[in-house]
């Protein structure tokens, strides 16, 4: 449920209740806007109307309706429209034939052939006596929805002909219909509302917050009635914002949107509000609000943040008697009826287009036309990532900046191989580095060997007669060509020049947009998906179609506003925290591609038209830092464990974009202690926001991965990490794996996620109940580090589970996050795994407590590549790695002891001969049986030299007493 207005209380907790054992004691209105008018109105929602109401389908009727393909199936669904289908075992073309008899003349002027899949054309035909046919309108080739409205016709017979492609899949799927009209305008509005049906709900969601205000923090646009503003055309960096847990808003804003006048008084700091019936004082600086002569106190101050008078969301609620709802992504609804508006669970799709309909511009291709032009009249090169002026500026750094010119060595150094290598020409991240370094080294040195074997592979790459077999492969070689031709744009001949802009055009742009219109290719199906793929595939789409914007400026609009509508269903995922729910390892191909889009819209067009405020955006540079322990990556759902921080440039852009100079600092540090250096880090990097010196918070959760990091020190090799999930199991690339963690300290890694395993098996992909997916170890709960209950041949955890972080609490010394697993099993009446790391970060505690319905078995797993030696009552063990130890410790669960067990599938599990066989991993492992409930917890110390034990075995504390010191 949203949050009701409330005061925020700050208290300081102190733990009462010892934990551990540990060997050492625990320490945790603008303010010249007097005159200012109501904002511009931007954006009008269209008055409602009901839509017409649909005609009967005069299939219905028919006296026959039958299909000619062997074999063919059609069916009558119940609302009268028919499902027709046809199946081929070659390799060849086939056709389906649907023929309608009404048995007498019946009038029609609609057909709709819907939900069409794999088929490359249609056409319908007409006939009265079945000898003599007549063509309808249809498609030149088959798109996914086909509705046309023509001049009324009489017919006894009509036959719908489906061609289909070389392909065994089902040539054809559709729902067919046929229509009699007659209002054929109120018609029109009925199909685009069909044919648009997401231009519609948001329509009509505009339309249900007519009568509220709703901003956004960190977005300078607001709803007023239904209407997107701007909440201070004059300064845009006018935007709700939260201090220290206090929300604060514009106070002339809202005054003025709810008909108030707005006094204020400069040389002494007091704001004066005026309604009807109430007048209201506030002073800066000061947390007393003054109604009609009544004081009361605020949770903060007045404030003036950007320029403009700023209250705390209490003053509105006083001063205006209105209900205030909020939201953890910064969500701020103020009206009479808002209070419980939203539930956020069931409604989190709404709250999601309630807020991209705020934050995100959606701008027309004429927009994008007039932006472009705006910002570069002359059509200057370049335009990605840095403007011709800006290239200039950053080039000077190599001489003086010391982090510049170790990222320029990294990228020399790769250019230089490059220069007598053999350069795969496969369109992967590895050809786009390859293309971006080479290019970079022409730019700073004007060599020539740089810029000729550059052209040499670019132009045998825009001979091919494609660009790869899947999308992934056009996207990086269409985002590569279009930096060497942007950049090198004053090297290249007329003749070069067409040569790469044509490839762009043809071999990607025009495949997007026929994507975007419904008929996809294989090459280009990604960008209307919702994973990294989606974002990959139209961060290319961007960056190419601008980099020969001059070329066709309306074809490269049009490709532009087609891929900001369709890379919303794939970034907004980083909503509300900065988590991506596909897990780190596909986090980097994500965001790199959304800071890359973001980045060139924000060069040549001078506005990434909002994303960059979207919730999560700015935060989600976090999400990849807490996801990485000393020894690389939390690797969880598919991925690997290494990278760390090598690869994260990203950090950079986020770090300037946002004014965080932590963010830029942890990218900084990694180059300067390692070496090495990319072209994102030369076009991205930001001195005055990269400070190595700034320290971050030790823990960190997020929300829809629910995953922490939780971290004994920063930039320490041996410092220990405990990451840990709960969050979905239904993500892409997602597992069977809620309740997983992976340990770090002492400069190994004790607890190790597998991660992937090889994306050719079959049924990988298949996910779900009944999926494939989860027949393969990697992908099961046990092949994860959690725990199991009642196991056997299906799944092992619920596939469409879902577990939320209940408790987060952190100190100097201590953290602990609770995780309510219930979900992710049968047969449980509720369940718990807590993780804590405490005696000062020295050890980490996993704890269940899981209770059955019936007497049932368990089992609990942790993979290491350590050697394992476990106790004679089987009730401690010792890991050894390289020369280190950590002891481990069971405390509660009565009767249930460590083992060693292989990491492989158990007795009852699947064992799929072609899966990898985790060679080098154990596992340590607890196991109980025909018990109802389990409580136990397990502690990892790491030992020092000469040390025989990590101190006391800890005493077992029940989670709900778990508390911080």
């Amino acid at each position: 449920m949203g949050n009701k207005l409330k005061m925020t209380l700050f208290v300081s907790v102190l733990l009462t209740i010892p934990l551990a054992a540990c060997n050492k004691d625990d320490a945790a209105g603008r303010v010249k806007s007097q005159t200012a008018a109501m904002p511009v109105k931007e954006t009008a929602f269209e008055e409602k109307s009901a839509p017409p109401k649909p005609a009967p389908n005069l299939l219905a009727s028919a006296a026959s309706v039958t299909a000619n393909q062997n074999p063919g199936e059609v069916s009558k669904l119940y609302d009268g429209s028919t499902n027709v289908g046809w199946k081929t075992n070659t390799a060849e073309n086939v056709s389906g034939i649907v023929n309608v008899d009404f048995g007498s003349e019946k009038s029609f002027d609609k057909y709709s052939l819907m939900n069409l899949v794999g088929a490359a054309s249609f056409n319908v035909q007409y006939s009265s006596d079945g000898n003599q046919w007549t063509d309808l309108p249809a498609e030149a080739s088959a798109a996914t929805n086909n509705i046309k409205l023509f001049d009324e016709v009489k017919a006894r017979y009509v036959k719908l002909t489906v061609h289909g492609t070389a392909s065994k899949m089902p040539v054809a799927l559709g729902e067919f219909s046929l229509e009699m009209i007659k209002d054929i305008e109120a018609e029109k509005k009925n199909i685009e509302r069909i044919l648009d049906p997401e231009k519609y709900k948001l329509l009509d969601l505009q339309y249900s917050l007519r009568n509220d205000i709703v901003l956004l923090a960190g977005s300078s646009r607001a709803l007023v009635n239904g209407r997107i503003v701007t909440i201070d055309p004059t300064n845009v960096s006018v935007k709700p914002v939260t201090k220290n847990g206090s929300t604060f808003v514009p106070v002339r804003f809202i005054a003025e949107a709810l008909g108030a006048n707005v006094g204020w008084n400069e040389s002494t700091g007091v704001v004066e509000i005026k309604t009807a019936k109430k007048q209201t004082t506030l002073k800066l600086n000061e947390k007393t609000i003054v109604e009609n002569g009544k004081s009361s106190k605020m949770d903060a101050s007045v404030q003036i943040i950007e320029g403009t008078v700023m209250v705390p969301l209490k003053a509105v609620s006083v001063t205006f008697g209105k209900q205030i709802y909020t939201e953890k992504r910064g969500l701020i609804m103020i009206g009479d009826q808002v209070e419980n508006r939203y539930d956020e669970a069931k409604d989190a799709e709404k709250i999601t287009d309630v807020t991209n309909m705020i934050v995100l511009e959606r701008p027309t291709p004429k927009k994008i036309m007039a932006d472009f032009t705006a910002n570069n009249p002359a059509m200057v090169h370049p335009r990605l990532f840095k403007t011709k002026d800006e290239l200039e500026k950053i080039l000077a750094l190599k001489d003086t900046d010391k982090f510049y010119a170790e990222s320029l060595k990294g990228v020399m150094g790769g250019a230089n191989a490059k220069l007598t290598a053999d350069i795969p020409l496969d369109g992967n991240p590895q050809f786009y580095r390859n293309i971006t370094q080479m290019t970079a080294a022409y730019v700073f040195t004007k060599d020539e060997r740089y810029a000729n074997r550059l052209w040499d592979i670019l132009e045998k790459k825009a001979n091919q007669i494609a660009w790869g077999k899947e999308s992934l492969e056009l996207s990086y070689t269409a985002k590569a060509f279009a930096v060497a031709y942007d950049w090198m744009y004053d090297y290249w001949s007329d003749e070069q020049k067409q040569i790469l802009s044509t490839a762009i055009r043809e071999k990607c742009l025009k495949l997007y947009l026929d994507a975007y219109n419904g008929r996809p290719s294989s090459l280009a199906n990604g960008v209307t998906g919702e994973n990294n793929i989606n974002t990959t595939g139209n961060s290319a789409a961007m960056m190419g179609a601008l980099a020969i914007y001059e070329t066709d400026p309306a074809f490269a609009a049009d490709v532009i506003a087609h891929a900001l509508r369709k890379v919303e269903k794939s970034i907004v995922q980083v909503q509300p925290e900065g988590a991506w729910g596909e897990g780190p390892y596909y986090w980097y191909y994500t965001v790199n591609s959304a800071i890359q889009f973001m980045s060139v819209l924000d060069s040549a067009l001078g506005t990434n038209y909002g994303f960059s405020d979207m919730p999560g955006m700015s935060q989600t540079g976090y999400f990849i830092i807490y996801s990485n322990g000393p020894k690389g990556k939390f690797n969880f759902h598919d991925g690997t464990e290494d990278k760390s921080f090598t690869t994260y440039a990203e950090l950079l852009w986020l770090a300037h974009k946002n004014k965080d100079a932590a963010l830029g600092g942890m990218r900084k540090r990694v180059i300067m202690q390692t070496g090495g250096g990319t072209f994102e880090d030369l076009i991205w990097y930001d001195p005055e926001y990269a400070d190595v010196n700034v320290n971050l918070p030790p823990d960190r959760v997020f929300a829809r991965t629910e995953s922490g990091g939780f971290n004994s020190a920063w930039n320490d090799p041996n410092s220990m990490y405990l990451g840990f999930k709960g969050g979905h199991n239904t993500e892409t690339h997602g597992d069977l794996n809620i309740g997983t963690f992976v340990l770090d300290a002492g400069g190994e890694r004790w607890v190790s996620q597998l991660g992937l395993d090889d994306y050719n098996l079959p049924g990988y992909w298949s996910y779900g109940p009944g999926g494939k997916r989860y027949k393969y170890y990697r992908k099961r709960a046990e092949g994860n580090n959690t725990l199991i209950v009642n196991p056997g041949p299906g799944e092992d955890m619920n596939p469409n589970a879902f577990a939320k972080i209940e408790r987060f609490e952190s100190s100097k010394g201590t953290a602990f996050s609770i995780i309510d697993t219930t979900q992710a099993y049968k047969g449980v009446s509720g369940s718990k795994r807590g993780f804590m790391m405490t005696c000062d970060r020295s050890r980490a505690i996993i704890q269940d407590e899981v209770h059955l319905n019936n007497n049932g078995e368990m089992w609990w797993f942790a993979h290491t590549k350590a050697k394992i030696t476990i106790s004679n009552d089987g009730r401690s063990a010792i890991l050894k790695m390289n020369g280190k130890r950590m002891a481990v410790y069971l405390s509660g669960g009565k009767g249930l002891t460590f083992m060693q067990m292989p990491a492989a599938p158990l007795p009852t599990s699947p064992n799929p001969e072609m899966q990898n066989k985790n060679e080098g991993f154990v596992k340590l492992a607890i196991h109980g049986q025909a018990q109802k409930d389990y409580e136990f917890a397990v502690s990892f110390a790491l030992l020092n030299n000469g040390e025989q034990s990590g101190g006391k075995n800890d005493t077992f504390v029940p989670l709900k007493e778990w508390i911080i010191k």
